[in-house]
């Protein structure tokens, strides 16, 4: 008789779907930054201590015995991944929701006010 598995999550990363670190701010693979987990069971989204014992909306998560799988019934994982339907994977319904995906806004506006400090600086020193 096994002894039965606690619930613990674990994430993957929507981009290249290997499995990261519960704490991880970014894949170790593919170097994709984590602004959020996303449950693929439900598509609820929040921060990775929400779902450290699964999903808080569904109660979904990824253990040892939820990957072990029939001929009639594959586990979610394997369901996602291994479909050759493109448009159930992750990372297209990710996309969908977010266009801007590899980083946050906050850097795309820091960078915008730098170049244009710099292009106003570089007016100023060559027409004074």
């Amino acid at each position: 008789m096994r002894k039965k598995d606690s619930k613990k999550a674990k994430f993957f990363c929507e981009s290249c779907g290997s499995e990261v670190p519960a704490n991880s701010k970014f894949c170790p693979t593919c170097g994709k930054f984590f602004a959020s987990v996303r449950c693929p069971k439900c598509g609820k989204t929040g921060f990775n201590e929400e779902f450290k014992n699964g999903c808080p909306n569904c109660g979904y998560a990824v253990h040892k015995s939820s990957q072990i799988s029939t001929s009639n019934n594959n586990s979610i994982f394997e369901r996602i991944f291994n479909s050759n339907n493109r448009k159930n994977s992750p990372k297209n319904s990710f996309l969908s929701n977010n266009e801007f995906y590899g980083l946050p806004a906050w850097i795309y506006i820091i960078t915008f006010f730098i170049l244009t400090t710099l292009i106003i600086c570089l007016y100023l020193w060559l027409y004074s």
